[in-house]
């Protein structure tokens, strides 16, 4: 059987199915407070209800990160496709560069699966990922507290 090498720079399709999925083991994906804001800023004038746990805290009790608690992306249309796509959050610019916290991405699967073709990804998608694993990912590690959605209890971050 031999190796595979090809490589394919990965371009979203916006088919919605990394949005269908939100949640890991152990929590929703992840958004910083000021995500939280643009997005309840950006969901009102469309008339849609966002709801939000928070995911991480500190020892004084400040709340760091929050998560999704609806398991599907609120903001996916009929049509499967993002109301807000220009200003979605960090983690989905992210995607599927550094797929914490979001659902398969079918794309992929299949390339990988029928062709052997492993993507790669261009700048913008490096440098979002880059970025998601500075300010959000870190925020996670450093936590004191984390709240794991699926045993509605504040756990020890052991990270």
């Amino acid at each position: 059987m031999s190796q595979c090498s090809t490589t394919q720079v990965f371009r979203c399709e916006q088919c919605g199915e990394c949005c269908k999925e939100l949640f890991g083991k152990r929590f929703g994906a992840a958004l910083l407070p000021q995500e939280v804001l643009r997005l309840i800023k950006l969901a009102a004038p469309l008339g849609i209800t966002l709801n939000f746990m928070p995911l991480t805290k500190n020892l004084a009790g400040v709340i760091t990160t929050y998560q999704w608690t609806d398991n599907k992306c609120p903001f996916l249309d009929v049509f499967q496709k993002c109301r807000v796509y220009d200003a979605r959050p960090m983690l989905c610019r992210a995607y599927p560069c550094m797929p914490y916290g979001v659902g398969y991405c079918h794309r992929i699967a299949k390339t990988q699966t029928y062709s052997c073709v492993r993507p790669s990804f261009d700048a913008y998608q490096i440098a979002e990922g880059k970025r998601y694993m500075q300010q959000v990912a870190e925020q996670i590690k450093k936590a004191i507290y984390i709240y794991n959605i699926n045993k509605s209890r504040w756990e020890i971050n052991f990270a």
